[in-house]
């Protein structure tokens, strides 16, 4: 296991051969844990977060090569001037409740 300063060294097509091998090596312990022979079932996330780093360190430099800069964190980028997220809301804009479901905030209106 690499961390991603180590990644950030490999040349491009040495990035994309591991990947390569990693989504190979992946399928294949999958495929062993389900019928029983994998010993080590930290293997199992150990290859997804250093694949996840991998595809991390090529988008990385293919938003680079487009001129582009690493994007800020969503937690950052979402806070306004007071410090919290515009998403949170005090109050419904609309008579009645508002409640948080599956596809955003949802509001129900008032009885009338």
């Amino acid at each position: 296991m690499a961390n991603a300063s180590e990644f950030r060294e490999l040349q491009d097509e040495e990035i994309a051969r591991r990947i390569g091998e990693l989504r190979q090596a992946r399928f294949d312990k999958k495929l062993q844990h389900r019928i029983g022979e994998l010993q080590n079932s930290g293997e199992l996330s150990a290859n997804r977060k250093d694949l996840a780093r991998l595809l991390t360190v090529q988008r990385e430099r293919q938003l680079k090569a487009k001129g582009r800069p690493r994007s800020r964190p969503l937690r950052r980028a979402l806070r306004g001037s007071t410090g919290r997220h515009f998403l949170c809301i005090k109050r419904a804009p609309l008579p009645g409740k508002a409640r948080w479901g599956r596809a955003g905030l949802h509001f129900s209106r008032a009885k009338s």
